[in-house]
């Protein structure tokens, strides 16, 4: 199924995609604006840190420019933002709703690794701007003006507390604008950020989504201090695209790109031998196709960068399709042999049954494994129903509440969040004062007030959710010994799908 959505994003595309990536200070958003015609607003660029936070399509189009702007709803984003990271850091199932998030911690524990503090800063600052770019979770799509498009691609230029991080709620995006420098239309170039710089299971998230969405992908190095040679994030940007680019050949879908504006000739000739000594084995373009360009200078980048490119996909595309299109074909015959070989031994099976009362055996067999199943499940339905008839029994919960209930009194006793009950006093004392009146304050702490205990009392949800979360591995692994692959997985997963197969299920199943 994989390898056949493959072939139609691919093969239904309407335009003609070329991949940019590149680490942060390499050019990347310098040449995709040299290229489109594009400014600051619409491909941020910065001069030490990456800016460019969504993957985002720029089309060749005659007319006027215009942004598509496709939003995550809450689910997409927990699925392709919150899942990869969570499973990165061993964080078991991202939260399920928009509430369990608000409600959830993201503390780094002591111990952990350069890369684990990172991927928590990052979750960290996602949490806490939520209340800003929640309102974005739409689902839709919506046109937005160039000139107001930053804030939805690129991170905020102060990294602080108070950023809305709006551009977490985007999904995808698409710049329509024709190009200054060259005729191909339906030509599209996507900035791809990020590859190589998270971790390998975010990667390979990466890697799926980005799977036939490109033709040809361009590899930028800068030969400046720290960037000027061949790097373990290199590497793992090449891995990525490795998964990317599924049938097609290696040297057809990467090439690297040297970008060498203002730059010393010994510096760029030292990263070219880096480059063949470390990713090409000794040999010129054994492994990768090597360009250079300026990415500032529009006549060079046609001629060394977007030329050769084009060029060589005017030659190598249609191989390129039918590599794809011959690894589905490949996949959908061996499904075929292994649905084929299922079939037969079906008939072998019915062929060796007893003829006198195939009926009686099937009863038989039916009865031997409903009663296997209940007695599974028997002692699950035993814990839970004492439970519900005495929820005396279930300490852990009456602790926890009485945990929240406690803290939330030793925070009214201390002060609503003030040093002590005198300094709210006196803080209520001149907010009334200065307004004339109690209305206003008393409104503003009121609401304070109900936010901090639905957020105390958010604990709650959790223990609820994981309470949850273990019923459907009790259920399911109960299931999953008797049932076998109709329960594929220990979780709630494997009960969805027996639950799709008892649904679709013809008589006399």
């Amino acid at each position: 199924e994989a390898e056949l959505a493959a072939v139609r994003t691919r093969f239904q595309r309407p335009t003609l995609n070329v991949g940019v990536s590149g680490q942060a200070r390499v050019g990347k958003s310098t040449l995709l604006q040299t290229i489109s015609g594009l400014g600051d607003d619409q491909i941020p660029t910065g001069n030490n840190l990456p800016v460019t936070a969504v993957r985002s399509r720029i089309v060749n189009v005659a007319g006027e420019g215009r942004a598509l702007v496709t939003f995550h709803s809450f689910e997409s984003f927990r699925d392709e933002v919150l899942e990869p990271t969570h499973a990165a850091l061993g964080l078991g199932a991202a939260p399920r709703t928009a509430d369990a998030f608000r409600a959830a911690s993201y503390a780094t524990p002591e111990g952990a690794s350069d890369l684990d503090k990172a991927l928590y800063s990052r979750v960290r600052k996602a949490h806490g701007a939520f209340g800003r770019f929640a309102q974005f979770l739409t689902g839709d799509e919506r046109e937005v003006k160039l000139a107001e498009l930053r804030p939805f691609v690129a991170y905020p230029k102060h990294d602080d507390d108070s950023a809305d991080r709006r551009y977490l709620a985007v999904r995808d995006v698409v710049i329509e604008r024709p190009f200054p420098s060259t005729d191909v239309r339906q030509l599209a170039l996507v900035d791809l950020p990020g590859l190589g710089e998270v971790s390998a299971t975010a990667d390979a998230h990466h890697a799926a989504g980005l799977k036939n969405e490109v033709d040809v992908v361009a590899l930028l190095k800068r030969p400046v201090t720290g960037m000027g040679f061949w790097k373990d994030e290199d590497i793992r940007t090449l891995s990525v695209l490795d998964q990317a680019r599924g049938a097609v050949d290696r040297r057809d879908f990467v090439f690297l790109l040297v970008n060498d504006g203002g730059v010393a000739a010994e510096q760029t000739e030292a990263l070219l031998a880096h480059i063949q000594s470390e990713a090409n084995e000794g040999q010129p373009d054994k492994n990768y196709r090597v360009l250079q360009t300026d990415a500032s200078d529009s006549e060079r980048v046609r001629e060394g960068a977007v030329g050769p490119l084009l060029g060589h996909l005017a030659e190598h595309l249609p191989g390129m399709d039918a590599a794809v299109l011959a690894r589905a074909q490949e996949t959908v015959r061996h499904a075929f042999a292994r649905v084929r070989s299922a079939i037969e031994a079906v008939e072998a099976g019915v062929a060796g049954m007893s003829v006198s009362s195939p009926t009686a055996q099937v009863v038989q067999a039916t009865d031997r494994l409903r009663e296997a199943v209940a007695v599974a499940l028997s002692g699950i339905t035993e814990d839970r129903l004492s439970l519900v008839s005495d929820v005396s029994d279930d300490t852990a919960f009456e602790a926890l509440a009485q945990n929240v209930e406690d803290e939330i009194a030793t925070w009214i006793d201390g002060g609503l969040g003030d040093a002590s009950v005198d300094a709210w006093t006196a803080r209520a004392v001149d907010a009334m004062k200065l307004a004339r009146g109690a209305a206003g304050f008393a409104a503003n702490e009121l609401n304070q007030i109900r936010v901090h205990i639905s957020e105390s009392f958010g604990k709650v949800d959790i223990y609820l959710n994981d309470r949850v979360a273990a019923l459907h591995t009790d259920v399911a692994s109960a299931l999953h010994q008797r049932l076998n692959s109709l329960v594929p997985s220990t979780d709630r997963s494997g009960l969805e799908r027996l639950a799709g197969l008892l649904r679709d299920a013809q008589d006399p199943a």
